[in-house]
Parts: C-alpha cells; structure tokens; sequence
C-alpha cells in the first residue's frame, strides 16, 4: 500500500467534506477558544495553563496569537525563529 497516495486521497476527501480546497485557500485565519492545563504550563510557571482563552492561528504564515495571555488586557504571539528550525541542512545519509 502506497501511503503518500493514501494520504492524499484522505486528505482530498478531508477537504471535501468540509467545504473544498478552493474554500480553503481563501480562510485568512482560525480563530479557536480553548482551556488547556498540565505539566508543562507547571513546569512554565504558569501552573493553571490556559482557561477560555482564543488562539488565532493564520494560515498563511506560521503565526499564532492567544488572548488573554498574562493579563485581561494582555496577548502573546508565536512566530518561530528560522534558526531554531530542527529539520536538517543537509540530507542524511
């Protein structure tokens, strides 16, 4: 079985389902509201994690800003730094 086509053809039923790919290439952004909490946000020093906050993630770039964050009037953003990209520069062998 071939699974980059089995994929694919998932992916295309994916998108059907839910309104196409044409649709898809016009959204500009997802906006989710969301409570998230473990470990991690402990380890963060935030040990109550996230309650009914809003994650706007774009589509076009790899961006994401949640509100609230720290504050009622306050927002993070999350835009990765290229230099902390772990894929390699250079084919393994």
């Amino acid at each position: 079985m071939n699974t980059k086509s089995s994929g694919t053809n998932l992916l295309n039923r994916v998108l059907d389902a839910h309104g196409g790919l044409e649709h898809w290439q016009k959204v500009r952004y997802l906006d989710v509201r969301l409570s998230i909490s473990g470990g991690l946000f402990q380890i963060n020093g935030q040990p109550e994690g996230f309650h009914d906050v809003i994650m706007r993630i774009e589509m076009r770039r790899p961006a994401v800003t949640v509100v609230p964050f720290g504050g009622p009037d306050c927002r993070g953003q999350f835009t990765p730094d290229p230099s902390m990209d772990p894929r390699p520069r250079w084919p393994y062998r």
